[in-house]
């Protein structure tokens, strides 16, 4: 999940290593709180999208076992957040935006 373009939340640990080594700020959060329906677990960032500095995420964080690091790394990086929906962070593939020129 990109936050800015010198920071990033997820929950993989060689992605976490490779992006450190690139001085990107990294948030490593826990598997498992996000649900994506069929499998054990899905991803923070197929549940999220970033548009105009806010973080949109398909849940409340108050169910992501990491949901008060997640809102104060991205206060720190100066990015809002809006959760969707009421209930746990679904993964949906993504949140994406239409831009029109």
């Amino acid at each position: 999940c990109i936050i800015t373009d010198s920071a990033v939340i997820t929950e993989d640990d060689s992605i976490a290593k490779k992006l450190s080594e690139q001085n990107i700020d990294v948030l490593k959060i826990e598997k498992g709180s996000v649900e994506l329906k069929g499998l054990n677990y899905g991803f923070f960032g197929g549940a999220t999208g970033l548009w105009n500095n806010t973080l949109f995420i398909n849940g409340e964080l108050k169910y992501h076992t990491d949901g008060d690091n997640i809102k104060s790394f991205c206060k720190k990086h100066k990015v809002s957040i809006i959760e969707l929906k009421s209930g746990r962070i679904s993964d949906i593939g993504s949140i994406l935006f239409g831009i029109q020129v």
